[in-house]
């Protein structure tokens, strides 16, 4: 713009026939244009304007629906999401900095409501400690177990690059929990990163907890577990990837609830219900991909949950990670993103790519019944707006017709062309239920 109003001035000098040397004009020339620039007489052009409000306007951009990022080529695949920037205590609470694994451990065990934990960058790791679950035995790198408040949890905070590693240089063979959050509740884990781990992120019996921008990759098994009644957690604008290294049957990405047959062994309590009832929970905005089981399970029992805006690849659906190359199988009966046994919950506004053709009921959503009695598995779930953008070789969803009541959204979209199966194996949508 600046150069366009000086060529134009130099015109009119020109035209007018206004003799002057070199020199005097082109100092006339860039006085004139520090005058204009200062009055505010030249405009910003579009990405100048769209980068001044991206920098002033102080809110994040909408990620309601994930329809972003879509893959632009074979080999592209969605953006990492950031990890929160960092935050400082509120009044009254305790900035703790922490810079190795035994300073991690004992902030965790000393933490007090307000306060905020800060992992600076490096790799954490630690020898870790055992406790008992029910009738299972949980040995974890790193515990929470004190509470936070809801007007003051507790934070922990660090980038990308603060990392628990079960096993520094590995391959997602080591053996524990990275981080375990056990009967706690109020807190809010921010932008770390675990990875090497048997299993990543697992809460028991804790609630009201928030994961945000965190990354957790290259696990044995699961990745992020709601369990043994943990409700009302949120998971979001999270990266999770590469998981089933070590099981690949048991390579969810995201698990909420518990399989019916381990209620008994993983029961805390002491009525005569023993379901894991994981509820209330919401998984929003994140990616996940290069997982071995289900992108995300929610089991019978688990009830209430949302599940929206998050971007799924299946690419590795299939998969065994120590024997690559090997021909694909439905890894413990897992063939699509979503597989949804509880009732009453809302997957709403997904998309993603890859539905392998693992099996005749391969899709991107599933439904099964399975379970105890008395639990409507596989009952009351609403799917709208979710989207398969390419890749399919199987349905949008797959249905299982025992269960019912399942709404179906006219307003779900399979991939236009292709050799997908269509909708579902119900045939159209199910605006009331099926």
């Amino acid at each position: 713009m600046i150069k366009n109003f000086a060529l134009a001035l130099q015109r009119t000098i020109t035209r007018h026939k206004i003799v002057v040397t070199s020199v005097v004009a082109a100092v006339l020339t860039l006085t004139l244009v520090l005058w204009a620039s200062a009055a505010g007489l030249f405009g910003a052009s579009e990405a100048e304007e769209g980068a001044l409000a991206s920098r002033t306007s102080g809110l994040p951009v909408s990620t309601a629906t994930r329809d972003q990022p879509t893959p632009s080529g074979p080999a592209a695949g969605p953006q990492t999401p950031p990890a929160p920037a960092l935050v400082a205590p509120q009044p009254g609470g305790r900035a703790v900095t922490v810079t190795d694994g035994g300073e991690l451990a004992d902030a965790l065990a000393d933490a007090r409501p307000g306060d905020v934990i800060t992992m600076k960058d490096g790799v954490y790791t630690a020898k870790g400690s055992s406790v008992t679950i029910g009738k299972q035995n949980a040995a974890a790198k790193f515990r929470i177990g004190v509470s936070g408040t809801a007007e003051k949890p507790i934070i922990l905070q660090g980038s990308r690059q603060a990392i628990i590693d079960g096993k520094p240089g590995g391959d997602g063979t080591g053996g524990d929990y990275g981080l375990h959050v056990f009967k706690a509740n109020h807190w809010t884990i921010s932008g770390i990163r675990i990875t090497n781990q048997k299993k990543g992120l697992v809460l028991d019996g804790s609630s009201h907890n928030v994961l945000d921008g965190v990354m957790v990759d290259t696990i044995g098994q699961e990745a992020v577990h709601f369990r043994s009644g943990s409700s009302y957690n949120t998971i979001m604008n999270s990266f999770v990837t590469k998981t089933g290294y070590s099981s690949p049957g048991y390579g969810e990405a995201i698990y909420i609830g518990s399989d019916g047959g381990n209620w008994e062994k993983l029961y805390m309590g002491s009525g005569s219900d023993q379901s894991d009832q994981s509820d209330h929970n919401q998984v929003l905005n994140n990616t996940i991909t290069e997982f071995t089981g289900e992108g995300l399970d929610i089991k019978e029992a688990s009830s209430f949950n949302l599940v929206k805006g998050n971007y799924f690849d299946g690419g590795t659906l299939g998969t065994d990670p120590e024997e690559p190359g090997a021909p694909l199988k439905p890894q413990n009966s897992a063939d699509s993103w979503v597989d949804v046994k509880g009732d009453n919950n809302t997957i709403t506004e997904n998309s993603g790519v890859n539905v392998p053709p693992l099996d005749k009921n391969s899709a991107a959503f599933q439904t099964h019944v399975h379970g105890p009695d008395g639990y409507n598995s596989a009952t009351n779930n609403i799917f709208t707006n979710n989207k398969v953008l390419s890749g399919s070789e199987g349905y949008l969803f797959w249905i299982d017709p025992k269960g019912k009541g399942n709404v179906l959204s006219c307003s779900n979209v399979a991939q236009s062309g292709g050799p997908g199966k269509g909708f579902s194996n119900l045939g159209g949508c199910k605006e009331t239920g099926n």
